[in-house]
């Protein structure tokens, strides 16, 4: 048996492969540089395999293993072939590998909302509906940063960052997550800014970097509105 294997991005890895015509299941097993093997819970049965020959001594198969949130590490996967005997007996007629490397991705779709446009003096901004993607996993993420602009004048490091531990997961999809801030300005002058917001991931963070930038623009009031 052989397979190739390509990957494009984290989530899926896409194998191709030629078992014997006599297979009932082809397991694939995961390892992680310096872990254990780990099954996939993604088999192919023999009624799945595509006759390749006239006499159907070979087959083929083109799945997309979904291996969920990949850290950035090398990597092998193990593909198996089993017949009737071989699932009685708990053997393989054959086995392939490969190996393949995870790379870091950077974070990705960074948004906010700010509760409203125009702030009295003093006021404190509220950022909701805050969203950010990792495909490396929520977890990777180190911070996000914030600065501030008034039109006209130069940006300065708010130092009120967002630290990783603070944005929350999805349930059904752990590469999105989820944040809400509240950044006390103290008592900016009447005028027009922006706000600037960056988010690192874990490697980022080692080389000063950001990714995703995000802007949105307010206006404090030089009169007190309701």
């Amino acid at each position: 048996m052989s397979f190739t294997l390509g990957c494009e991005s984290a989530p899926c890895v896409p194998v191709y492969g030629a078992p014997h015509s006599n297979t009932v299941d082809t397991p694939f097993w995961i390892q992680k540089e310096g872990n254990e093997w780990r099954q996939i819970t993604q088999n192919i049965k023999g009624n799945q395999l595509i006759p390749r020959s006239e006499n159907n001594t070979s087959g083929s198969f083109e799945p997309s293993l979904k291996l969920g949130n990949l850290a950035p590490s090398n990597y092998s996967l193990r593909a198996e072939v089993r017949d009737e005997n071989d699932l009685i007996q708990g053997t393989s007629l054959t086995s392939a590998s490969h190996d393949f490397l995870i790379g870091n991705i950077t974070p990705t779709n960074l948004s906010f909302d700010l509760d409203k446009d125009v702030y009295n003096p003093g006021e404190v901004l509220n950022l909701t509906n805050g969203l950010v993607r990792d495909f490396n996993g929520v977890d990777d993420l180190h911070k996000i940063d914030f600065f501030l602009i008034k039109d006209g004048g130069s940006w300065q490091d708010l130092n009120q960052d967002i630290d990783g531990s603070e944005i929350i997961p999805w349930e059904t999809d752990s590469t999105w997550g989820q944040f809400q801030k509240m950044l006390d300005l103290g008592e900016l002058a009447p005028g027009n800014y922006t706000i600037w917001a960056g988010v690192q991931d874990q490697q980022m963070s080692q080389q000063n970097q950001w990714s995703s930038i995000f802007t949105d623009v307010f206006e404090v009031s030089s009169a007190i509105n309701n």
